[in-house]
């Protein structure tokens, strides 16, 4: 069943979460579980609503596999599909997101990404009065969109300036889904992003501060000049031409200029083309057959456990996880020797800091299953936290990130903690614990700490250049704020030749180092 693999890196836990959640009555339902190729759907409505929502994420991804001229990819092992959990309403989203307003949203992982998305539509996302039809379209747009960015980042991470990234999510997004094919072009529902009279070089030359109305048209225009420039015959392939050239060290204003020539006729037939209703394109497959979903009902040990474990995979504090597995260790004194339960509480163990308990129950799960992923990794992971106070434990912790890479040769967190399990100890570090980085950078190049690892050895190895591209696309990301500022930094002391700061700033951190800069941050210090 389940099988996230790694730390919370990208939601922080809130401290009213479990409460809040265990009390939403949409969220005590009959749970389903819908599978395909690439996709595990959970959902607490019906198993139709499962079903739906992972064959459409199948199709959409043959629509962006279409776009972006890659093939059909072989079925996924279950430990890398994206598991994504439908359920409650979109107040519920905003609790387990830590923010109100949320329709869904994803959690890109180094081992197994998860997203999650309303079963019910209750209150609409912008006011009141809108129809249920709306409501369900909004929320499916906004799994679309983020699914985007997750495709785009994971088949071809790249730098990709604001307008465009914000711009081909959108525009898929709106997908319209037909049994042979797909109809792009539909304008996105959320009102008032589009404005015809936005100044065009702002969108290759953004200013230092951004204003709102920046922000906002990085999705309106960003979805205009993304859907003209992709399907406008006469600008075929500058599109390709101006990413490019910004991923090669153009200035983005200097690539538009010489990818798309005049920048004034550019805007006015983008006018033109937002004037005349931009058209719907639409693609038919030849020979297509859809993915379909197997469809199967959870058992009763599985939903016992469901509402805590999702809370576990939107994060949550050391606190909360104690918590949380003080409830797990009832349902598993109900439901004893369940692998789904123990699979469950072994994170809540960890994530409490019960290394002791944490390790019993993933040996228990071993005893029944021996090649079960995840209790593997949380072996290597208990291991790996203690031998940051006793160093005898890396050797442990090497033989279970083997153990799991044997199972799944692919899985990104793995080789990052096995290349780690060297750079902290006090060996010699070894080839075969490079190339597991490398791996782990093919296998999750959407992923920051694996790119900012993998660039602090290309900098020891002084290799600036080959450092500076692996950072790049951090440098920008339009929602990263102070982070991506600080990338920025990163990449002008590259080219100024000033090494060790990066190197400093990029090194890998223990637990304890970690925490304590966290601190200093909150802080202000």
């Amino acid at each position: 069943m389940f099988s996230k693999l790694t730390d919370k890196a990208v939601l922080a836990a809130t401290g009213m979460m479990m409460a809040a959640v265990a009390a939403t009555p949409a969220m005590a339902q009959d749970w389903w579980k819908a599978e395909t190729d690439k996709f595990i759907v959970y959902s607490s409505g019906e198993g139709e609503d499962a079903r739906e929502l992972a064959e459409n994420l199948e199709r959409l991804d043959d629509a962006l596999r279409f776009m972006r001229n890659l093939g059909k990819e072989a079925p996924l092992a279950a430990e890398r599909k994206l598991v994504i959990f439908q359920v409650g309403d979109i107040e519920d989203m905003g609790r387990l997101a830590g923010r109100r307003g949320v329709g869904g949203f994803f959690s890109a992982r180094e081992g197994q990404s998860v997203a999650f998305t309303p079963t019910e539509y209750g209150r609409d996302l912008r006011g009141r009065g809108a129809r249920l039809e709306r409501k369900r379209a909004t929320v499916e747009e906004v799994m679309f969109h983020e699914y985007t960015h997750y495709f785009m980042f994971h088949h071809g991470a790249a730098a990709y300036p604001a307008w465009y990234r914000e711009g081909f999510a959108e525009l898929f997004g709106t997908i319209d889904l037909k049994e042979d094919g797909f109809v792009v072009g539909r304008p996105p529902a959320r009102g008032g992003l589009l404005q015809t009279s936005y100044d065009i070089s702002r969108m290759f030359d953004p200013p230092e501060k951004m204003r709102y109305a920046d922000y906002i048209q990085s999705y309106g225009y960003g979805w205009l000049l993304t859907t003209y420039l992709s399907f406008t015959p006469e600008r075929q392939g500058q599109l390709a031409d101006y990413l490019r050239r910004l991923n090669a060290g153009e200035e983005s204003i200097e690539a538009a200029k010489a990818a798309f020539g005049d920048l004034d006729q550019l805007k006015r037939e983008i006018d033109r083309f937002s004037g005349s209703r931009a058209p719907l394109t639409e693609v038919t497959f030849e020979n297509y057959e859809p993915a379909t979903a197997t469809v199967t009902p959870l058992g009763p040990d599985e939903e016992a456990v469901m509402e805590l474990f999702i809370e576990s995979q939107a994060g949550w504090d050391e606190r909360r996880a104690d918590f949380a597995a003080g409830r797990m260790r009832e349902i598993l004194g109900q439901y004893p020797g369940s692998v789904p339960v123990m699979n469950a509480l072994v994170e809540a163990e960890f994530d409490g800091d019960n290394l002791d308990r944490a390790e019993a129950v993933a040996k228990q799960i071993l005893e029944q299953d021996p090649d079960h992923l995840r209790a593997n990794v949380f072996l290597a992971r208990i291991a790996a936290k203690r031998a940051e106070e006793d160093a005898s434990h890396w050797a442990e912790a090497r033989r279970y990130y083997g153990r799991a890479s044997q199972i799944d040769p692919r899985n990104a967190e793995v080789m990052l903690g096995y290349y780690l399990s060297y750079y902290f100890s006090d060996e010699p570090m070894t080839e075969t614990a490079l190339i597991a980085l490398e791996q782990a950078y093919e296998f999750a190049p959407f992923s920051p700490i694996v790119r900012r690892t993998l660039a602090h050895v290309l900098l020891t190895e002084n290799r600036p250049d080959a450092a500076r591209t692996v950072l790049l696309p951090l440098a920008s990301d339009p929602h990263g704020g102070k982070r991506t500022e600080k990338y920025h930094e990163l990449l002008a002391q590259i080219d100024e030749g000033e090494l060790a700061p990066v190197i400093e700033e990029l090194r890998p951190l223990t637990r304890a180092e970690a925490e304590a800069k966290a601190e200093r941050e909150r802080r202000g210090g």
